[in-house]
């Protein structure tokens, strides 16, 4: 997973933005990358910054957004990198028992 570094420098990004108080926080944020990262079509930044931020990110300025994507990004891409290698899978066991039926099966 991500080096305390890392955590610590998204947490920040988080806690930056104007939008701050709307804005995930790390584990929502870490869970949501887990999320797009599985799901079978691949979902755009554009589509999920909003998410993040609970609105468009809004930052002070060039180099906080810069910042702000290349961490973002960079997290992005490590988790899409885990699932590639079959080190990220969804986690739960699931099987469908028919078209309407969704099962959560005990391990």
């Amino acid at each position: 997973m991500l080096d305390q570094k890392e955590l610590r420098d998204l947490e920040d990004i988080l806690e930056q933005g104007k939008n701050s108080e709307e804005a995930l926080a790390i584990d929502g944020l870490l869970g949501l990358l887990h999320a797009i990262a599985i799901t079978p079509t691949p979902i755009m930044p554009s589509q999920w910054l909003p998410v993040v931020f609970d609105g468009e990110p809004a930052f002070d300025d060039v180099d906080q957004a810069q910042k702000m994507m290349t961490h973002l990004m960079h997290a992005y891409n490590h988790f899409i990198d885990l699932f590639h290698q079959d080190k990220l899978t969804f986690p739960f066991d699931l099987k469908f028992d028919d078209k309407n039926s969704l099962e959560k099966i005990a391990n």
